[in-house]
């Protein structure tokens, strides 16, 4: 009886933990979105809005309807990987939501209705205070709302682009795509030294990652393909204070393909454990399986975040089920390279370590500890209302550099001097 208490309890855990990482994706998602929206284009003619990329997420300006018909402007984070529209709870009250109002959105001429059976109520803290606090966003669009449009992320000019379906070709690689018609996500098949993969396109991730167990079959073939133990840099994207991220690896895998498409040096981050051993093999990627349970087909070995997506402009017809792709660069050999850190971010409890990466069997940093509270970063003050991606931004370098951190610990402060690790 103790025994199947304790598994009880280790499932319950798991469960919360895969659901805090998911990021809001639970099973309180309505189950199927279609028929739920609709979308009036002002003209015929394609549309073109300014972006805002934060941590490699995508951002737009909007504006919403309030129930007495006045309009009001809020900051939405346009995400591939979610399931359906989420507002945070104060934007959701003044909008009427829970009284059975629609929610109205309007996108550079664009009005989306949707109907408030299929909007979900993210609360007030927690998810929207401890990923992007003090950036003000308000609403999650997952692009299947505008699927009856061609959808272009141009990360390089900054700008999305809705134009309707059936004009010219878009630019680019046709690259084939399988969507599930209930959520949205959309899923491409790719090979990785020969063998097939799913992967859904997720320009809400910063970063790319793979499901662990996948990537730990290609470190046996191929361990030079290992790069460091933990998540640092633009790789850290969740910041959570779960095993799952900083205990993750990055890996760099000489070739991918997707399509006709193939990305060289790609950098990814391979999920870490989500209980330890020896609770792990028996509750599987709990993780994976239920945020994967929305895409097309399953299981799915990851998602292809920003890392990746930014290198090309990137066309989307979700109703005929192909993309275009259209190259912009190569990727960045030393976006990682930094302090060798992962941090954590606790709502308004500012950036802790949250584990210090190892390289080549070796931790990168010394008289860092897991707990400590990242206070400067040569001289630069770290606060629970400091910026992310200014954060990261003061970690990163060139190999060799030094930076002088300061610490917290146990009500102390503790100043190091660490060199800048190349990853």
């Amino acid at each position: 009886m103790t025994a199947m208490r304790s598994a009880l309890a280790a499932r319950v855990a798991a469960c919360t933990l895969a659901l805090a990482l998911s990021a809001c994706v639970s099973d309180d998602f309505p189950a199927d979105m279609r028929g739920r929206t609709s979308l009036e284009a002002a003209s015929a003619q394609p549309v073109t809005v300014p972006m805002q990329i934060h941590n490699n997420r995508l951002f737009v300006e909007v504006t919403v309807l309030r129930p007495d018909g006045t309009e009001r402007p809020a900051l939405a984070w346009i995400n591939m990987g979610m399931p359906a529209p989420v507002l945070r709870g104060p934007i959701y009250d003044e909008l009427g939501i829970k009284d059975g109002k629609g929610l109205i959105v309007r996108l550079g001429g664009q009005s989306l209705t949707v109907e408030p059976s299929a909007i979900v109520n993210g609360g007030k803290d927690g998810f929207w205070t401890g990923q992007f606090s003090p950036l003000p966003m308000e609403l999650v669009l997952p692009p299947q709302l505008f699927a009856d449009r061609l959808i272009t992320f141009d990360y390089a000019a900054r700008t999305l682009t809705l134009a309707p379906r059936g004009g010219a070709r878009p630019k680019g690689v046709e690259v084939a795509m399988t969507v599930n018609d209930k959520t949205g996500f959309a899923e491409i098949e790719g090979t990785v030294d020969g063998h097939t993969a799913h992967y859904v396109i997720d320009c809400g991730g910063g970063f790319t990652w793979f499901r662990g167990a996948a990537v730990a079959d290609w470190l046996k073939r191929h361990p030079d393909w290992l790069v460091a133990e933990g998540a640092v840099g633009s790789a850290n994207q969740g910041m959570l204070d779960y095993a799952f991220e900083t205990e993750g690896k990055i890996v760099r895998i000489p070739a991918m393909g997707f399509g006709a498409l193939s990305v060289h040096d790609a950098e990814i981050l391979a999920s870490g454990p989500i209980l330890g051993s020896p609770l792990d093999p028996l509750i599987g990627d709990l993780f994976w399986d239920n945020w994967g349970k929305r895409a097309a087909q399953t299981p799915v070995d990851g998602w292809i975040g920003a890392n990746l997506l930014r290198l090309y402009r990137i066309t989307y017809d979700y109703r005929g089920g192909v993309s275009y792709w259209e190259k912009l660069g190569d990727p960045d050999r030393h976006e990682l390279d930094g302090i060798g850190i992962s941090l954590v971010r606790k709502g308004d409890g500012g950036y802790r370590i949250g584990g210090v990466v190892r390289r080549d069997g070796r931790d990168t940093v010394s008289g860092a500890e897991r707990g400590d509270v990242l206070a400067g970063i040569d001289g630069m003050e770290v606060t629970a209302d400091s910026e992310r991606e200014a954060v990261l931004s003061a970690l990163h370098g060139h190999p060799g550099e030094t930076r002088h951190l300061s610490l917290r610990r146990d009500g102390k402060t503790v100043e190091i001097d660490s060199k800048v690790t190349a990853f």
